[in-house]
């Protein structure tokens, strides 16, 4: 019943409503054409990260920024118009949920354990464990609207977009593999396959949450800049851990 009436309520509202911005900043009107430069780009994943380090909800540099960048990501993608898209990009929600990832998560590091990898299960475990830590308390703690949609509200409160979960962990487990991958694998186009499967795996699920309208596009790129950032935290030290290991033996 909750949800038929928030679908009334929803069906109610004009188009304009429907995508208007995040509750970053005021709405601005923009044309059909979904064009951002690289400089636009460097910025606007600037602004991204640094809202959700510095806690900003509702700098005007924010709203210009990321409010644009939102709907002309939401107008180029024409969320909702495919319904079997929208259909396999929703068991992909289900399948890099919270739970699957820390299910994942501890597979993958009890492969590596059996095979006494030490450093790469610890390296996947803490990939997953750090994503969460500090990617759930800055939901609570910036508050963003996520976009109009009745599944949003109902599951979510409408509530606790940025950054997009999804993204950050799935930049941080599979963005892990990726690596370990690499120096895994010897022949040049397993490399190459291999991290294209895992560099499509981290694009369609950010892609997947933006056309589901579960987080505004900036919450997506916003994880993907924090999920990078840990991971090369991580990285960086899982190498100097091993080059004193080794000057050490």
């Amino acid at each position: 019943m909750r949800a038929l009436k928030l679908a009334k309520i929803i069906d109610s509202d004009s188009a304009a409503k429907l995508s208007e911005p995040p509750a970053f900043g005021r709405s601005i009107h923009l044309g059909n054409q979904f064009e951002l430069t690289t400089s636009e780009l460097v910025e606007l994943g600037s602004s991204a990260l640094l809202a959700g380090l510095s806690g900003v909800r509702s700098e005007a540099v924010i709203a210009n920024k990321m409010g644009d960048f939102d709907r002309k990501v939401m107008e180029f993608l024409g969320s909702g118009s495919n319904k079997k898209l929208e259909k396999a990009f929703r068991v992909l929600t289900v399948a890099t949920s919270e739970k699957v990832n820390i299910g994942l998560s501890i597979a993958t590091f009890a492969f590596f354990w059996q095979r006494k990898q030490y450093l790469s299960a610890w390296l996947v475990l803490l990939a997953t464990a750090g994503s969460m830590l500090f990617t759930i308390p800055l939901k609570y703690v910036l508050n963003r609207t996520r976009p109009l949609s009745i599944n949003s509200i109902v599951n979510k409160g409408g509530k606790h977009s940025y950054p997009s979960g999804h993204s950050v962990a799935a930049f941080c487990y599979y963005g892990t593999l990726t690596w370990l991958g690499l120096k895994a694998f010897k022949h040049p186009s397993t490399r190459f396959g291999w991290a294209c499967l895992m560099i499509s795996l981290i694009f369609l699920v950010g892609l997947s949450r933006a056309y589901l309208k579960e987080h505004h596009s900036s919450d997506v790129l916003g994880g993907y800049l924090m999920g990078s950032a840990w991971l090369l935290v991580l990285i960086c030290g899982a190498q100097l851990y091993a080059k004193k290991q080794a000057n050490n033996s």
